[in-house]
């Protein structure tokens, strides 16, 4: 008998009654682990499939006239309410009345849901504003995306998204914010006319004082 022939085989493993799954389980499992990585990295890539486009910013973009998609309604997701909250917040940093404004995160929340869940709403106004934003801060950071969105011409045509920005979401949370306690900073003096002009310059912001 060869050295070789010697050796001593090892059993294969077998599944044996009320015994030990064996093999077959073991490979089994490992299936599943890869199959399940496998699936954990499918699900991370689509979570962030919005990060693998960057798309820029285009305030040209065409839109139609008029409030988007005024009868589709829904709840803003924790992304898109934390946006609008970011830029309503920098409306009194910018002007410098923030002190002054009575509405906190919870209350602008609640807000925007009175207008997001009713018809007509601004679901998808405020939807455009969040992506506008994300595009912003990829191109520029969060900070300057800020200066960028309040810097939009008061003269964008109405079928533009900047147009867009501007009346329907700019304009209504600076109303927001001026009409509940920020406005005192101006001694209340010409409150209907003050979305006139630039958002973004606090030596010319829209509207006169006494």
């Amino acid at each position: 008998m060869s050295h070789e022939n010697s050796r001593v085989r090892m059993p294969r493993h077998t599944a044996e009654p009320g015994g030990s799954p064996g093999g077959k389980e073991l490979l089994s499992r490992r299936r599943i682990l890869v199959l399940g990585t496998a699936a954990s990295a499918g699900w991370l890539l689509w979570s962030c499939r919005g990060d693998l486009r960057r798309e820029p910013f285009k305030p040209d973009a065409a839109l139609p006239e008029g409030l988007l998609e005024p009868e589709k309604t829904g709840t803003l997701s924790a992304a898109e309410a934390a946006t609008l909250w970011t830029v309503f917040s920098y409306i009194g940093t910018r002007w410098k009345n923030g002190a002054l404004c009575t509405i906190d995160e919870q209350e602008l929340r609640y807000t925007l849901g009175l207008k997001t869940e009713k018809t007509p709403s601004y679901y998808s106004e405020y939807q455009l504003l969040h992506r506008s934003y994300r595009q912003l801060s990829q191109q520029y950071g969060p900070e300057r995306a800020l200066q960028e969105l309040f810097a939009l011409p008061a003269d964008a045509p109405a079928g533009t998204v900047a147009g867009h920005i501007r009346k329907y979401t700019l304009a209504e949370l600076i109303k927001l914010q001026v009409s509940h306690g920020a406005f005192r900073q101006l001694g209340y003096l010409n409150y209907p006319g003050f979305p006139g002009g630039t958002y973004d310059d606090p030596s010319h912001l829209p509207y006169r004082r006494a």
